[in-house]
């Protein structure tokens, strides 16, 4: 049998495609995770719930303005322990 002379090298990991930074993971409320499922079941199109927080995501620092959340926030007062 003939011996191949170039070697097959497969790439590994995933394919070429949109490209992140890192991934962060982040912990939800039932309720957070609850409004973001309604959120999706409103738009358009199929998409998954990562895909979905990011676009919440675009569109709140796009906004650019304090919203009444953030307000509560700051006007709280802080807790012991630096949280």
């Amino acid at each position: 049998m003939v011996k191949q002379e170039k070697s097959v090298h497969k790439k590994m990991g995933r394919p070429p495609g949109r490209t992140y930074r890192e991934t962060i993971p982040v912990r939800l409320t039932e309720q957070a995770v609850a409004a973001v499922d309604k959120w999706i079941d409103r738009q358009r199109e199929a998409m998954s719930r990562s895909e979905a927080i990011r676009r919440l995501l675009e569109r709140g620092l796009a906004c650019g303005t304090v919203t009444q959340v953030e307000a509560n926030r700051a006007a709280a007062p802080k807790r012991k322990g630096g949280r």
